[in-house]
């Protein structure tokens, strides 16, 4: 009994420690991928999306420098396993260039790498929690993720306003540091400029549009007139944190409105 305690103990404290990895990208990246799975294919089932579940949480593990070469296989393996090889092996093709490569010192290459990321991820989620592999990239969920690649291809560097003493001190050239004032500015603009492109295009109730606008303006506002690193990190959770709030953050809304929308995406 000693022994088996001591093994489950072992055990556990592994566990944790690789929850630790991925915890910051739970509540921006795992529950969100996730999300817009779940809305994308209705039919899935339990198992299929645990499934998704698991490929989106090992892949994760791949932005972490310490497993990043010890996961890798898995990764590949259970991509084959799942038929999603093509989208596994491009993300991790991604974090090599982002990290080994480090095309995330400059805004432009960070900036494409991250939306190219998030569309593979949903992708390779979507394909596999669909239980009809056929209506996994139907059209109107093609266009849904086309148009979420160009929403966080051009908001994606919220992300980066909260970090930028340290990017400066490692000579990274990210938009708040490049450009500080027109990168505010443009949070602003772009959000409020997709709320109208997205009421337009998937035509959006009233109701949802307002929810929409009301959104945009107070994320886009705070990164505008609030410039402290606290203030950031808090306007990035409004902007990002989408999936686990039911009123619905900004590009939560966005990213799946698509899916709700108008007979445009069908």
């Amino acid at each position: 009994m000693p022994h088996i305690a001591a093994s489950m103990k072992t055990v556990l404290h592994h566990a944790y420690t690789i929850y630790l990895f991925t915890k910051s990208d739970l509540k921006t990246i795992f529950f969100p991928i996730l999300l817009f799975a779940l809305a994308s294919v209705p039919n899935t089932t339990p198992t299929r999306f645990m499934h998704a579940s698991f490929w989106v949480w090992l892949h994760l593990l791949q932005f972490s420098r310490t497993l990043r070469w010890l996961i890798l296989p898995a990764c590949l393996t259970l991509s084959m396993i799942h038929g999603v090889f093509s989208i596994g092996t491009i993300f991790s093709i991604c974090v090599i260039l982002h990290n080994e490569c480090l095309l995330d010192s400059h805004w432009f290459t960070r900036n494409v790498l991250n939306a190219l990321a998030y569309a593979l991820f949903d992708a390779g989620a979507t394909y596999i929690a669909c239980s009809d592999d056929s209506a996994a990239f139907s059209p109107r969920v093609v266009s849904a993720q086309y148009m979420s690649v160009l929403i966080v291809l051009t908001t994606v560097h919220a992300q980066d306003f909260r970090d930028e003493a340290g990017d400066r001190l490692q000579k990274r050239y990210t938009i708040p540091v490049v450009m500080p004032h027109i990168g505010r500015v443009s949070m602003l603009l772009f959000l409020v400029a997709w709320s109208f492109v997205l009421c337009a295009m998937c035509r959006l109730s009233w109701c949802q549009f307002a929810v929409m606008l009301a959104l945009a303006v107070l994320t886009g506002g705070r990164f505008y007139l609030i410039h402290t690193a606290k203030a950031d990190r808090l306007s990035y959770t409004i902007y990002n944190m989408r999936g686990l709030l039911s009123d619905g953050i900004w590009l939560a809304l966005a990213r799946i409105a698509p899916l709700y929308g108008s007979p445009i995406f069908s």
